[in-house]
């Protein structure tokens, strides 16, 4: 629910959106981090508007219910309100004490007026006493659909922050065999499967899907296309993970939205639109919606470079042809004034395939937008498409064709599997055909909630659901797939300004610190933002260019020292930083590293690390 408060005192107002997190579930024992900060749109989480004055602070309260917890810090905080831009966000720490529901009650308050309240949930697991957990190739718990089931590097392809739900279809002899990869012990598999109830032949091609698939579409029968569905399900599930799915995850799924990733070589199955369907033993008949409904969905190709977490964006490369009807001179006009927008971003127009090359061999094109369908760059001879591995461009594929040139389907399959192998970070774009006006909607929704800051999978959820709203008759909103990290950002680098950057030095990625071992927390700032920050950056544009930062490193998990230094800060490369960090204390653990310049408080970030007993990996 969204509401609306007014606390602007005479002064010219702004609105604001109040923008809190708190994990979706959390370990007993553990620390958790819950974020408060105020953003110029609305995130989709603790939708809450308020319109205030700008230059002020607002007062952030906190209390707890359901679960038993407590706060590590205190339990409130001040929010200053910018003139322009987003608030530095403010953390609160807390530690459940038992498995339940947690109920986080986030309070604003404008002097003694309260604004307005929004609530957080989170669930509390006893992971002690989860299935026993197989050897970690990163820092979160994974779980595995059968016993003795160890992933190759290239078969978990999301690092640090792995979706709920990854889905591995493997593609063997006997079938395609499913094994799952869960990032919380409730779902994961319960009991021990057989290798035969998780593989599944398929009856049809992808091609014979998609055109069948294809067949529906042009009819207009969205009847049709949910009974569609529940063929797919029957059709391209193997009966383990229907049991799993009915008995584990449909009660999960019902409350709380899942990301699901899904790593497979078969592009043309259109996963996204199977309909999962049972009965039950009391002989009711359940009918699930569709899963890119029920999960945050994404893509992945197996035994290819994994896709990055961040994806800095400098230009936007437009590719079209001299012909367009007006949705897409609509889409064209509309990217170009992004650069009016957002500060260091430019967008350019390339009309042929050589202009597209220039452009990834000058590391210019950070995002590919084609307004056209790239038969021209898809070719057996991959010298054209040689400079994605630098650039690593996220690719949207929108075309509009037009007449005796429509298709019947997009080709998507086979586009997006040349790209990723090319190298590119990201892949968008639909399995078939759509409506020029509804692709122009999408694509705007999309590029919205991605400057507002959400995750590539949260912001195709979002401009699913927009071209739903506009024509939920039109099946257009199940056409679109998205290859890529699920929680990869999109940002804009901007050189000359401050990024604050924190690790943990001589520690790979994905590895566990020890209790009572040292290590040393290196900060430092760039004038450029990295290729991938791994949560653990920030940026400090509000800052005086000069001026030093003193920085406060805190964790009631670790021992620190010393808890205060001053980071100076030139023209020159800065000469970081480093704190002695102890942990003392197992589990999810978070360094909180805040900064001050001129002793005004200019910004905070939250390094979570995960922490293993002395003496285990």
């Amino acid at each position: 629910m969204t509401s609306k408060v007014d606390a602007t005192e005479g002064r010219r107002p702004v609105t604001r959106y109040l923008d809190a997190y708190l994990a979706s579930s959390i370990g007993v024992g553990e620390d958790a981090t819950l974020r408060v900060g105020l953003t110029p749109k609305p995130s989709g989480r603790g939708a809450l508007e308020v319109t205030v004055s700008p230059q002020t602070r607002l007062r952030i309260e906190l209390s707890l219910s359901g679960a038993r917890a407590e706060f590590v810090s205190g339990t409130s905080e001040r929010l200053y309100v910018p003139v322009q831009g987003e608030a530095t966000p403010v953390y609160f720490h807390l530690r459940a004490e038992e498995p339940g529901q947690l109920v986080a009650r986030v309070t604003c308050w404008h002097g003694q007026l309260a604004l307005g309240v929004t609530y957080l949930e989170s669930q509390v697991l006893d992971m002690a006493s989860a299935a026993p957990e197989p050897e970690n190739i990163f820092s979160q718990k994974v779980f595995v659909s059968q016993t003795a089931a160890r992933p190759l590097d290239t078969q978990i392809a999301f690092g640090q922050t792995p979706p709920d739900i990854t889905l591995n279809i493997l593609d063997e002899p006997s079938g395609y065999r499913f094994v799952v990869y869960t990032a919380q012990a409730d779902l994961a598999p319960s009991s021990e499967v057989s290798s035969e109830a998780w593989t599944v032949h398929f009856a049809r091609t992808g091609q014979e899907i998609m055109e069948a698939i294809w067949r529906q579409v042009r009819e207009g029968s969205a009847g049709r296309l949910d009974r569609l569905g529940y063929a797919l399900y029957e059709e391209m599930f193997p009966p383990g993970f229907k049991e799993w799915y009915r008995q584990q995850i449909h009660p999960i799924a019902s409350q709380r939205r899942l990301t699901l990733a899904l790593i497979c070589s078969e592009a043309l199955k259109p996963w996204e639109i199977a309909r999962p369907f049972w009965t039950e033993p009391d002989g009711t008949e359940v009918r699930a919606d569709f899963l890119c409904r029920q999960f945050v969905m994404s893509r992945w190709l197996p035994d290819t470079l994994s896709p990055p977490d961040a994806v800095p964006v400098n230009r936007i490369t437009i590719v079209v042809r001299p012909t367009k009807s007006t949705a897409e001179y609509d889409e064209k006009r509309y990217l170009l004034r992004l650069q009016e927008q957002l500060r260091g971003l430019e967008v350019d127009v390339a009309y042929d395939s050589f202009q597209v090359t220039e452009r990834l061999a000058q590391g210019d094109a950070s995002v590919l937008h084609f307004l056209t369908p790239p038969r021209e760059l898809y070719e057996e001879n991959a010298q054209q498409l040689a400079g994605f591995l630098h650039t690593r461009p996220l690719v949207f594929v929108n075309a509009h064709t037009h007449g005796a040139e429509r298709l019947q389907l997009t080709g998507l399959g086979d586009w997006a599997q040349r790209f990723i192998l090319a190298g590119c970070s990201a892949f968008v774009g639909p399995l078939w055909e759509v409506d020029d006006g509804l692709a122009f909607e999408f694509a705007v929704a999309f590029y919205e909630a991605l400057w507002a800051g959400l995750p590539l999978a949260e912001a195709l959820d979002r401009a699913r659901e927009r071209v739903r709203a506009i024509a939920p008759s039109d099946p257009a909103w199940l056409a679109y797939t998205l290859y890529g990290h699920p929680f990869a950002k999109v940002y804009v680098p901007q050189p000359g300004e401050g990024y604050v950057i924190a690790r943990i030095c001589d520690v790979p990625p994905g590895a566990s610190l020890q209790v009572g071992k040292a290590y040393e927390l290196e900060v430092t700032v760039r004038p450029e933002a990295p290729g991938s920050y791994r949560g653990q950056l920030t940026d400090t544009r509000q800052r005086s260019s000069q001026a030093p930062l003193d920085v406060t490193v805190t964790g009631p998990g670790f021992k620190v020292e010393p808890v205060t230094a001053s980071l100076p800060v030139g023209e020159d490369l800065p000469t970081p930083i480093r704190f002695h960090v102890v942990p003392v204390r197992a589990g999810r653990q978070s360094l909180v590293v805040q900064y001050w310049s001129k002793s005004r408080y200019a910004g905070a970030l939250d390094v979570a690390l995960d922490v293993g007993e002395g003496g285990r990996r």
